[in-house]
């Protein structure tokens, strides 16, 4: 809205030097007039409000700038280099050890955008819980997050409580119980062509890679479990739904600018920019608006004929009633993206830990061999799953040492108070389960190890001073609805994998690029390449 009020404040500022100041002497023409003031007065007030806003209001205005911050290495960019530098929420968690607080660290971002983030359980609470549709997710998220769609993960305030009353039937417990038996055939499918792949490799140690296979997985299930629709990307690579996805999900010099960008332009502005990158994800937008709109009219039909039907979310969602067509197709979205994506993310995460350690995939494998000693069986329940104690460590550390999202963005709607803190409108509030999860003060002195067996302590919470010390799936009104879908997928996916396979990294000492987008996760040479081989006797 700045730009609008700059553009409009300069026309009228224009209208008055026109008409009732000595312009004239420099120009007759009314016209010329105008061609004269109006850009230079723009122009003028623009570069005045980018240098207020950049430099003088963060620096020596805001309210905010006395709140603990750590030392800003740069007057004209605060703490930008070392955040984009560095894998996300590095800085962050070396700021909570660094910098003494209450609760709140102030530090500003790139172009000194001012940033403030809550580092223990009661400020978080105050932000995800008491205070949660005050604090709501901030306009350019919207440009950012746009393949993800107007759903549940975009919606605030009374319409967010609508739709989450709406969808959580079908997150109930009994119905991801029902759900199980497609977790467990799609991770034997993924296994099998894995194990398909790796024989009929000539390398004595067949090089897979596991972002590729875990993204295909993933997508499977949720077509399958948000439509009862198989997209089929496990069998088929090139499937265009998975090429859409992973295209725009993989982060590029290009869309890092963009981004940057997108933190001080309007949103009208950055939908309008005649940018490749920006016309292709336009195009994805489309492309997967029209998939899950076919989606809906196929269920719709096939419960029109009362065709027998495994429910998914959406036939829960058709036979509810309240949403229309277009909220549907906004939800599909949503769940799509983010239900693939994370999950996704961190099954590469898990794999890659595998690798790294050794005795780790040891344990896991015997334990999951001992409770399931038929891998190709139709007849496993997730109790049995959920019975294999090494197994709920591991994911759960995995979980928690990378956390898939590795921050999540909130701006206060109005004035507020954060323990006492004076909040203005506008203000960024930044949640950043990567740091929040590596807290020594929620989880002890070794919480920068990963450490499975933490998870034996009593009352099976790792530890953890907080339930908002594990800040993976969020807390409160605005956590995560699909939590426990993405964790159940998530361990049936392990036990294939865990359970098959042994792991060891491409080359000695692999270098990982952290590839940051919606989700986090490690890659290299653009996957997540591993030597693979099949453990026999499963």
């Amino acid at each position: 809205m700045a730009i609008i009020e700059i553009l409009l404040l300069s026309l009228a500022e224009s209208y008055v030097l026109v008409h009732f100041s000595y312009l004239s002497v420099v120009a007759k023409s009314t016209v010329t007039q105008y061609v004269i003031g109006f850009p230079a007065l723009a122009i003028t007030q623009g570069l005045a409000y980018t240098v207020y806003h950049w430099l003088i209001y963060p620096h020596f205005i805001s309210p905010l700038r006395k709140l603990p911050e750590p030392k800003a290495p740069s007057f004209w960019n605060g703490h930008g280099k070392q955040i984009v530098s560095a894998r996300t929420g590095d800085a962050q968690k070396g700021w909570m050890k660094t910098v003494p607080n209450d609760g709140l660290i102030y530090y500003k971002g790139l172009l000194n955008r001012e940033r403030v983030m809550p580092t223990n359980p009661k400020l978080l609470a105050e932000v995800l819980t008491s205070q949660s549709y005050i604090f709501v997710k901030p306009q350019f998220f919207r440009f950012s997050l746009r393949l993800l769609g107007n759903g549940i993960l975009m919606a605030e305030g009374d319409e967010h409580k609508r739709q989450r009353k709406i969808l959580i039937p079908a997150f109930h417990p009994r119905h991801l119980r029902s759900l199980f038996p497609l977790f467990w055939t799609k991770t034997r499918e993924m296994v099998d062509l894995i194990t398909a792949e790796i024989q009929a490799s000539d390398a004595p140690d067949p090089i897979v890679d596991f972002n590729s296979w875990g993204s295909r997985c993933t997508l499977d299930i949720i077509g399958k479990a948000g439509a009862g629709i198989d997209f089929n990307a496990m069998k088929d690579p090139e499937n265009d739904l998975f090429k859409i996805y992973q295209k725009v999900f993989t982060p590029t010099t290009g869309q890092l600018w963009i981004g940057i960008l997108n933190l001080i332009m309007p949103l009208w502005f950055m939908h309008n920019l005649p940018l490749k990158s920006v016309r292709e994800v336009t195009r994805a937008k489309h492309y997967i608006m029209d998939v899950c709109l076919d989606m809906i009219r196929t269920k719709r039909a096939q419960m029109a004929e009362k065709k027998p039907m495994h429910p998914d979310i959406l036939s829960i969602m058709i036979e509810e009633g309240s949403f229309s067509d277009e909220e549907m197709q906004n939800q599909l979205m949503t769940f799509m993206a983010a239900g693939h994506e994370t999950t996704a993310a961190a099954v590469s995460w898990s794999v890659w830990e595998l690798a790294r350690r050794p005795e780790v995939a040891e344990r896991l494998r015997t334990e999951i061999r001992a409770a399931i000693p038929v891998f190709d069986s139709d007849s496993i329940t997730m109790e049995q799953i959920e019975s294999i104690r090494y197994l709920r460590n591991f994911t759960n550390e995995v979980l928690r040492f990378h956390p898939p999202v590795p921050v999540t963005i909130r701006e206060a709607e109005r004035d507020t108070t954060l323990n006492g803190e004076f909040i203005p409108k506008g203000t960024t509030i930044m949640l950043l389960p990567a740091a929040i999860n590596h807290s020594e003060e929620l989880w002890g002195s070794d919480a920068g190890e990963f450490n499975p067996d933490r998870w034996d302590k009593p009352g099976g919470n790792g530890g953890a001073a907080s339930n908002y010390a594990n800040m993976t799936f969020l807390m409160g009104p605005r956590s995560c609805i699909g939590q426990k879908f993405s964790v159940e997928e998530y361990k049936a996916i392990m036990v294939g994998l865990a359970g098959r396979f042994a792991y060891e990294e491409k080359t000695k000492d692999m270098e990982l690029s952290i590839r940051a987008g919606i989700t986090q996760r490690p890659t290299h040479e653009g996957g997540l390449p591993l030597r693979t081989r099949i453990v026999p006797g499963w």
